[in-house]
Order: structure tokens, then C-alpha cells, then sequence
């Protein structure tokens, strides 16, 4: 790959990006360039992961000291809708369900990994365009001028509306696939909050600063959820997302926090975007693919996609290590496909419920999966997936129309 002024080029320097940057270094491979528009990180995301999710990153992209991006530790978390709720709860001897994410302080240990194993990392590059040239690519960036670069891999990791992706001829998310999110970082105390489940933090036998919960309601969350989740010392990432052309979210969680919060205080606020459409089948086409937000290896159903870009840059920069991105290919469909596509699936199951029917679905969960659900900090991904599936058949078997519905979407 001689030929080239790099062997790869990835364009996005997030979290999946970066992934992608160690693994092909850790594998052997050498010549790569990472450009990233973004002069420093932000927190763009609510930042949530579960513990073995956190443990099986560390362990692929060999991480160390991995507290030191740790915000908080996660004990609990509820379901809350406006009838019902569920909740799970943790010993404190145990270990955490999950982790909140500093993502500024993530990306910041990844960037210097990935410098330490030879990479070069360029931000405030900003990517222009892509040109196939032979065998390869020829890159436009712009850092205070014009650049021209030429690689034999390209890669994608450019968010959920990939410049990349479009320019190769991949469909960019729209409408009900595309969830307009704002977040803002609140600080209040346990006094200062009211939702309909009354006292779902006076109740909750821990400390409300190490639980997450998730909010639903038709009217104010329409085809979303609202978040909190825990920063620590009484400070909480507040967000919500909702579908493209459903209005602006800032809106709605404005009149949630004025609702439900009698008193709190702004410490910054941010929005984004997440890709919440039918996963790509393919995410590689010749010399180019297509890694996290950009190839859609995002849950659609809760839009958590950290996990899944992550886990999938290891296997994208081990098989462009090996020069045989058809091993990425054949992992992904494999793997990570089978379980977007269910979460799709469950996706689109929601968007057909009433109120009504979201009670009975949580009362299902409680009756099928509770054991399981008490198992998280221990339970495997697969594990998971498989209390999917049992939630998802029961509920089918009890609501016949409801498969009929999808059938037809």
C-alpha cells in the first residue's frame, strides 16, 4: 500500500473512529490518519454504558486506567411511564450495573492511545470531499487550508448524517429514522422533582445520584424518552430525543423540566442527532465502510450507540490490519445486524402502542424478566437479547393484531 500517502484514512474522531485507529495499530498495522473536525471533544451524549459492555471495550482496545473517564457509577435504574414503572436495583458490595461516561475525558484517553501506537490524529480537519483514484481514495480536508491526501482504505465514522456515507452512495436517515436530541446539565435536589410514579425517588432505596431513569409519555415524549442520568454531587445529564419534524425538542424538555422540576440550575446544554433507521445490510462497498453513528450501529430503540461503534471499529481496524475488509463484513452481518434489526423491530412494535398497551408491556417485563434483570452487572450482551426475544414473544402472543401491524409497516 506503498502507493499511498496513507494506508488509511478514517474520517471522524469519536469514539468509534478512534476505535478503529487502535485496533488497526494494535493489530500491526501502520500509516493511518484520523481527521476530525472538532478542535476539542464535547459532551455530546448522555454518556451511558453498561459495565460489561465497559469491560469487554477495555479489554479489545486494551484500555487501562479506564476511572479515569468514569463520571459515576450506576446502582439503579427505572422504567417510568405515565401508569407504570419499573425498577432495578443493585447492593452496593456488588458491582455497579453500569457507568456514566465523561465523554470529553473518553475521547481524550483514546486520542492518546492511539498517538502512542503511531497514529496520527489531525483535529479541526475538516472533511471536504472523496474521490475513488485507482485503487484508493483521494482525500479534501480543510485545517486552515486545502489539503489533498491519497489512502487505499477510506472509513467512515463521521455521525449519523455521514458526509462519507452520502458521497458513497449510502441513504442518510431521515423523518422517523432520525431523532433530533437536547440535553441540558441540571443541577437540583431529590425535593425538587415530581413525576407521575409519586415518590419514585423517596421509594427507591438508594441514592437517586446513582440511578438512571428513563420517562415516557405519548404526548410529551412522542416517539422518544426523556433521560436523567446522574452526574454525581446532585448534578444530572437531562435530555430528550424525538423524531425529525415532531418540533423542536428544546421545546419539549422545557416544559418537562417546568413541569416536573420546582427548582434547578442550568450548567450547560447541548444537541445532537442520532441515527434511529432499518440497519445498513452492507457497511462496506469496495475500499470504504461505514463504522458507528455513520453505519447506523445504533440501537433504534433507545439510541445508545457507544457500545456497538466501538466494539464494531475493533473489528473494522483488525480486518483493515489484515487488508480483507470483507472479514468486517462478514462479522457484522453475522453479529451486530441480527441485533439492530431487532431492536428496530422493537422500535416500530412502540410506535404502534397506545398508553395502554405500554402499561401492559411493562407489567409483562416485570412478570418475564425481573430475575434476569437483577443480574445486570454480571449478565453477558447475548444474555440480554435472549430476555429480548422472551418480552417480545409474550407480548406478541398476547396482542395477535399487533404482528399483523408490523407486518404491514
Amino acid at each position: 500500500m506503498s502507493n499511498f500517502d496513507y494506508d488509511v484514512v478514517v474520517v471522524g474522531g469519536s469514539l468509534a473512529g478512534l476505535s478503529v485507529a487502535i485496533s488497526y495499530a494494535l493489530h500491526g498495522g501502520e500509516n493511518i490518519l484520523v481527521l476530525e473536525k472538532k478542535k476539542k471533544p464535547i459532551h455530546d451524549c448522555a454518556g451511558g454504558i453498561a459495565k460489561f459492555a465497559l469491560d469487554e471495550i477495555s479489554k479489545l482496545l486494551e484500555l487501562k486506567r479506564v476511572v479515569s473517564f468514569i463520571d459515576n457509577e450506576i446502582y439503579s435504574f427505572g422504567i417510568i411511564t405515565k401508569r407504570s414503572c419499573i425498577f432495578v436495583e443493585n447492593d452496593y458490595e456488588e458491582d455497579p450495573l453500569g457507568y456514566v461516561i465523561g465523554r470529553v475525558k473518553f475521547i481524550e484517553h483514546l486520542t492518546r492511545k492511539a498517538k502512542r501506537l503511531g497514529v496520527e490524529v489531525k483535529r479541526g480537519a475538516s472533511f471536504e470531499n472523496a474521490v475513488r483514484k485507482r485503487d484508493g481514495f483521494r482525500v479534501t480536508y480543510r485545517n486552515h487550508r486545502t489539503n489533498f491526501v491519497t489512502c487505499k482504505y477510506l472509513v467512515g465514522a463521521d455521525g449519523a448524517l455521514s458526509k462519507t456515507g452520502a458521497l458513497m452512495g449510502f441513504e442518510v436517515p431521515s423523518g422517523d429514522d432520525l431523532h433530533i436530541c437536547a440535553q441540558k446539565w441540571l443541577q437540583f435536589g431529590v425535593e425538587d422533582i415530581k413525576l407521575p410514579y409519586e415518590g419514585y425517588f423517596v421509594e427507591n432505596p438508594q441514592d437517586p445520584d446513582d440511578m438512571i431513569i428513563i420517562y415516557h409519555d405519548r404526548e410529551e415524549t412522542p416517539k422518544g424518552y426523556l433521560w436523567i442520568f446522574p452526574q454525581g454531587g446532585y448534578e444530572f445529564r437531562v435530555g430528550i430525543g424525538v423524531p425529525q419534524g415532531y418540533g423542536t425538542p428544546y421545546e419539549y424538555l422545557e416544559r418537562w423540566i417546568r413541569k416536573y422540576l420546582e427548582s434547578y440550575t442550568t450548567l450547560d446544554k447541548i444537541g445532537g442527532v442520532v441515527p434511529t433507521a432499518k440497519p445498513f445490510k452492507e457497511v462496506v462497498k469496495g475500499n470504504f465502510a461505514l463504522v458507528g453513528d455513520a453505519g447506523r450501529q445504533c440501537s433504534a430503540l433507545h439510541g445508545g450507540g457507544m457500545y456497538f461503534g466501538m466494539v464494531s471499529g475493533y473489528h473494522l481496524g483488525r480486518a483493515l490490519a489484515n487488508d480483507n475488509l470483507k472479514n468486517y463484513q462478514n462479522w457484522y452481518r453475522g453479529n451486530l445486524y441480527k441485533i439492530l434489526k431487532l431492536h428496530y423491530l422493537a422500535k416500530r412494535t412502540i410506535y404502534c402502542m397506545n398508553d395502554r398497551d405500554m402499561d401492559h408491556l411493562m407489567g409483562i417485563v416485570v412478570r418475564v424478566a425481573s430475575k434476569d434483570l437483577m443480574a445486570l452487572s454480571s449478565i453477558t450482551f447475548e444474555e440480554i437479547q435472549k430476555i429480548f426475544r422472551k418480552v417480545a414473544l409474550r407480548y406478541i402472543l398476547r396482542k395477535p393484531w399487533l404482528l399483523v401491524k408490523l407486518l404491514t409497516l
